[in-house]
């Protein structure tokens, strides 16, 4: 008996502890795939409109480091591993013998949501992306990662501005990117 309510006392106080960790101050969430990809990023849906998929990409115990100004943020080799997996690019290349993962894929959007809150739509991209895209988008700063790294893999998340390449400007889409609710999660996350 004495076993059983030790037991018992240790998974609640484990559940209570992953409570705290996983707080979803800042989170990053796919939109349902029910939602025309082209038509949400052409801006003819409304993002707050839009049904997300519940569990985020990535979440508050993801992020390793965030700089606030060139908004560059680090997280696990493994965080993004398995980030690639959920957006539909787990690859591994050989390269003079040595495995090397890669980051590439189909520009994917996303909305941020900070203390709850969806803040703004983007989009998951990479170096290779011909996409044009108004919005927020995040790729990873190396397109490849060695499989034996431990190091952190950086993303920035960058808005373009000026002039599109198809015509027409890009800048009429705020820059959200440094919206008060997310810096303070950001603070509240240590980061």
């Amino acid at each position: 008996m004495k076993i059983i309510c030790a037991l018992l006392g240790f998974s609640i106080c484990s559940g209570l502890n992953a409570t705290e960790m996983l707080t979803n101050q800042l989170s990053l969430h796919l939109v349902d795939p029910s939602i025309s990809r082209s038509a949400l990023l052409a801006g003819q849906i409304k993002f707050k409109a839009v049904k997300l998929v519940p569990q985020p990409v990535l979440s508050d115990v993801d992020f390793i480091s965030y700089d606030k100004t060139s908004h560059v943020f680090a997280v696990s080799v493994d965080t993004a591993k398995r980030m690639a997996e959920r957006l539909g690019s787990a690859s591994t290349t050989i390269i003079s013998g040595e495995p090397f993962y890669g980051f590439s894929w189909q520009d994917t959007p996303f909305v941020l949501v900070a203390a709850g809150e969806p803040i703004y739509l983007g989009v998951f991209s990479c170096v290779t992306s011909s996409g044009d895209y108004p919005l927020p988008r995040i790729y990873p700063q190396k397109n490849l990662v060695s499989s034996y790294s431990t190091n952190n893999v950086t993303f920035v998340i960058t808005l373009r501005r000026g002039e599109s390449p198809r015509g027409g400007a890009v800048n009429d889409y705020p820059d959200m990117r440094s919206d008060p609710r997310i810096l303070a999660s950001l603070k509240k996350l240590n980061l």
